[in-house]
């Protein structure tokens, strides 16, 4: 009799463990999906260097021509998506370009072209372009019309949507 008691608690406590166990698995699994939906695209941007190109530019064929007092600037950025999640977001709101007063900078041109390492939109977000895919970099271009006599000016970007700006120093030369 005490050998069929034994192999019934045994069996239970074999049940029991075995419940926990699966739970415990469960709950892995579900703590691994939510780091997974929660991960973001965290971007670092370097400032590679700028280039006078002088009161007139020709983008695509199509000439512009600096306000009186002005000049532009061909401003050169390395942007590296250091996660692997996909950076999905338009280049003029990706870097901010500014001077210390209002007027050091009127207006900033973003590139229409970029070209990423094996950069390719997915199905689903085609519409959202351009794509900076995880664990890829790419040179921008920006074109910035610029007060003459300047030689300074900042730019900020956001590395991740939950973190706090970063400043670049550029100098202009």
């Amino acid at each position: 009799m005490s050998r069929v008691i034994k192999i019934v608690i045994g069996v239970i406590l074999l049940g029991i463990s075995a419940f926990y166990f699966l739970g415990s698995c469960l709950i892995i699994k579900d703590a691994g999906e939510d780091a997974v939906y929660h991960l973001s695209y965290y971007l670092q941007v370097e400032y590679l260097g700028s280039e006078a190109l002088g009161e007139q530019i020709e983008l695509n064929g199509d000439k512009k021509q600096a306000e009186e007092g002005y000049e532009f600037y061909k401003l050169e950025f390395q942007v590296e998506n250091v996660s692997s999640r996909v950076f999905f977001s338009g280049l003029d709101y990706l870097i901010s370009i500014d001077g210390e007063h209002y007027e050091d900078v009127r207006r900033v041109i973003a590139p229409e072209n970029y070209n990423a390492a094996e950069a390719s939109p997915e199905v689903f977000y085609s519409t959202v372009d351009p794509v900076l895919p995880g664990k890829a970099q790419m040179k921008l271009e920006y074109y910035a019309e610029v007060k003459k006599g300047m030689s300074r000016l900042s730019a900020r970007y956001y590395p991740s949507w939950d973190e706090d700006e970063e400043l670049l120093d550029i100098i202009l030369k």
